[in-house]
């Protein structure tokens, strides 16, 4: 049995449920404001933004380790490889990412129909998506090259 591949699949899925929920929490701060047609600008922004990567870094500790000790170990599991294993945790990598990235395109779609909301609340939004995109897709992107060299 693989057990190494499965501490790629556990640090992707911590980390893109993580983070999903931590950018979830934000982007119903900004969809509060808007509601309450309270003013969004660049100084709400940035303190949103400053809270996001505080928790994407605390989050990210967890699964950076998961993938430092997956790297570690990786020599030590070429014998008895199954490329059925190796395809099932590359399966649960790529619906957990695929999870988070539709998630993520959802929350945008709520917010920017909402009636009372601006272009610059709108440019906003689109940023922090597509901040959120990249900092989801980091850790299942390294955990599938991890995967595919264990292949090798």
């Amino acid at each position: 049995m693989n057990y190494v591949g499965w501490l790629f699949v556990l640090a992707a899925y911590i980390a893109v449920i993580g983070i999903f929920i931590s950018f979830r929490q934000m982007l119903q701060v900004i969809e509060e404001k808007v509601e309450n047609q309270e003013l969004i600008d660049q100084v709400l922004f940035q303190k949103e933004m400053s809270r996001f990567f505080i928790r994407v870094a605390l989050i990210e500790t967890i699964p950076i380790i998961l993938i430092v000790a997956g790297f570690m170990l990786l020599e030590s599991v070429n014998r008895g490889l199954s490329l059925y294993d190796i395809i099932l945790q590359l399966g649960l990598i790529l619906i957990v990412f695929f999870f988070g990235v539709v998630n993520v395109f959802r929350i945008r779609g709520r917010i920017v129909s909402l009636a009372n909301i601006d272009g610059a609340t709108k440019g906003f939004v689109n940023t922090l998506v597509f901040i959120g995109l990249g900092l989801i897709a980091a850790i299942p992107i390294i955990s599938i090259v991890a995967l595919s060299l264990m292949t090798a």
